[in-house]
């Protein structure tokens, strides 16, 4: 059995910080960038229902399960993106109310 050194705490805290920056740095992104992939993607999903839809309607598919599913992931993802855009409003008009 063999014991080791212990690594000082100054060492430790640096090591530390580094290892947290470059975390913050790999996984920093805009908000701008991810608000809109995420209108993308809710945009995406409703293309897609649409489309299951009318394929259902004109009877090119007799899947309706599918149909339904996919219309209520692209009303989850519109919800979604409604809810985010609320949110955003209201902190928006809750620093404008602020006094300086």
């Amino acid at each position: 059995m063999s014991i080791h050194e212990l690594t000082p705490i100054s060492q430790m805290s640096s090591e530390l910080q580094s290892l947290t920056l470059q975390t913050v740095e790999r996984t920093q992104t805009n908000f701008a960038d991810w608000m809109k992939n995420t209108v993308v993607q809710a945009n995406d999903k409703i293309i897609q229902a649409d489309h299951n839809l009318r394929a259902l309607a004109v009877g090119d598919t007799d899947n309706l399960h599918h149909v339904m599913i996919s219309i209520e992931k692209a009303k989850t993802s519109f919800n979604l993106v409604v809810q985010i855009r609320n949110k955003v409003l209201e902190a928006y008009n809750d620093m404008m109310k602020m006094q300086i």
